[in-house]
C-alpha cells in the first residue's frame, strides 16, 4: 500500500490513506485495534469449516480473512462492498496470502445483492455499515433472504448516543483548556469541509432489533457494549493528519482554513503534549447482534 497513492471513491480513500494519516505504522495500529471487535463479530457468527460466509461492506477485509480462518480449505468467504479500490485492496492481499482460491469479490451495495442466491449463505458478517445506510430496513431483508434456514447474521454497530460520535470531533479525547474559541473555530471548520456525499447516521439497538424482527429473524440476540479507556499516545504530526470518518476532514485541513499560523503554534501548543503522552479518554459504544434465521 502506497501512502501517496490516491483512490476513487470517499471510502477507499478514507480506509486506505486518510484514517491513519499516511502513516503506515498508524495503519497497522488502528487494524489492530479492531481485533477485539473482530474476534467477537466472527464468535457470534457461529462459523464451521466448509461453510460459505458474506462479508457485507468489507472495507479492508477484517472480517473476511478472519472468517477464512475459519471456514477452512472447503469454505468460501464472500467479500462485498461498493468501493472498487477496497476489493481490488482486498483480492491483492488474498493473492499475497495465497487464499484467492476461496475468495468471492462482489462490488455492490448491501441494498441490492442480486448477484448472491437466496438461501446460500450460512453466515453474514457486518462492522460498521449500517452508520452509512439509510434504508436498513431493506438491508436486514437481503440478508434474510441469502441466509440459508439457520443461517446467522452476526454484526457490530457503533451507537451513536453512547458518545462514539460526540468523541470522534476534533480533539474530543481531550481537554481544550484555555484554547476553547480556538477549539470552536476548528469545529465549524470541521463541520463545513465535511463530504456532503457521505451521511455517518445515528442508530441504536432498539432499530437494528425491530429491523431483525420485522423481517422474520427465529431467534436475536443482542449486547451492548461501552468502553471509556486512555487515548493511547500518538504523534502529532499523525493525529493532526488522521480523518476519523469518510465524511470529515483532517484536523490539520480544518486548522488551515479556521485558524491564522500563531492561532495554529497556540492551539498546538496545548494539545501536542496532551496528544503526544495520551492524557485524554476515549468513549466508545456499540452493539453485538446476532440473528438467526
Amino acid at each position: 500500500m502506497s501512502t501517496t497513492q490516491s483512490y476513487s471513491d470517499p471510502f477507499a480513500e478514507w480506509l486506505l490513506c486518510r484514517r491513519y494519516g499516511n502513516d503506515l505504522d498508524e495503519f497497522v495500529k488502528i487494524e489492530r485495534s479492531l481485533n477485539q471487535v473482530r474476534e467477537q463479530v466472527l464468535a457470534n457468527a457461529f462459523i464451521a469449516p466448509g461453510d460459505t460466509v458474506l462479508d457485507i461492506g468489507t472495507g479492508t477485509g477484517i472480517l473476511a480473512f478472519g472468517a477464512l480462518e475459519r471456514v477452512g480449505k472447503q469454505g468460501i468467504v464472500i467479500f462485498n462492498d461498493t468501493s472498487k479500490d477496497l476489493l481490488d485492496y482486498c483480492r491483492q492481499k488474498a493473492t499475497q496470502e495465497q487464499v484467492i482460491d476461496r475468495c468471492r469479490c462482489i462490488q455492490a451495495s448491501a441494498t441490492n445483492l442480486t448477484e448472491i442466491e437466496s438461501d446460500s449463505i450460512d453466515a453474514v458478517v457486518i462492522r460498521a455499515v449500517l452508520i452509512f445506510v439509510t434504508d436498513r430496513g431493506h438491508v436486514c431483508e437481503e440478508i434474510h433472504r441469502v441466509l440459508k434456514p439457520g443461517g446467522r447474521l452476526s454484526l457490530f454497530e457503533p451507537v451513536s448516543r453512547l458518545g462514539f460520535m460526540e468523541g470522534r470531533q476534533p480533539f474530543g479525547e481531550y481537554e481544550v483548556g484555555y484554547v476553547s474559541h480556538l477549539v470552536s473555530k476548528v469545529r465549524a471548520a470541521y463541520d463545513q469541509l465535511s463530504n456532503p456525499l457521505v451521511q455517518v447516521l445515528e442508530i441504536d439497538e432498539r432499530e437494528l432489533i425491530s429491523h431483525a424482527l420485522a423481517v422474520g429473524f427465529e431467534e436475536i440476540y443482542a449486547d451492548l457494549h461501552v468502553s471509556i479507556s486512555q487515548a493511547r499516545p500518538i504523534s502529532w504530526d499523525t493525529y493532526i493528519r488522521r480523518a476519523q470518518n469518510p465524511k470529515v476532514p483532517s484536523i490539520l485541513e480544518a486548522m488551515q482554513v479556521a485558524l491564522t499560523e500563531s492561532e495554529i503554534q497556540q492551539l498546538t501548543a496545548h494539545f501536542l503534549p496532551l496528544v503526544e503522552s495520551g492524557q485524554g479518554k476515549i468513549r466508545g459504544g456499540g452493539i453485538y447482534l446476532t440473528a438467526i434465521k
